[in-house]
């Protein structure tokens, strides 16, 4: 193999370990902020559902409101 050959193959891995580095950082992102997406969604229906009760009185925005939750979850879901 000549010299340039292992140049080729040397960058050639360096390129592939790069990639799969990368996607593997990209990966672990995506899913960090998925979860802290959920936490931030699950937190304010918590907050919502609990000043409902502390009010006694539900208005259709609040139940919309919490609709809208419910399908945001799904959104992260997916």
């Amino acid at each position: 193999m000549t010299r340039l050959q292992q140049t080729q193959s040397l960058h050639q891995s360096l390129k592939d370990y790069s990639n799969i580095i990368g996607n593997l950082l990209v990966d672990t992102f995506h899913y960090l902020t998925l979860f802290a997406i959920s936490i931030a969604i699950v937190w304010s229906t918590v907050v919502t559902f609990t000043g409902m009760i502390a009010d006694s009185h539900i208005t259709i925005e609040d139940i919309l409101l919490l609709f809208i939750y419910l399908e945001l979850l799904a959104m992260v879901g997916i």
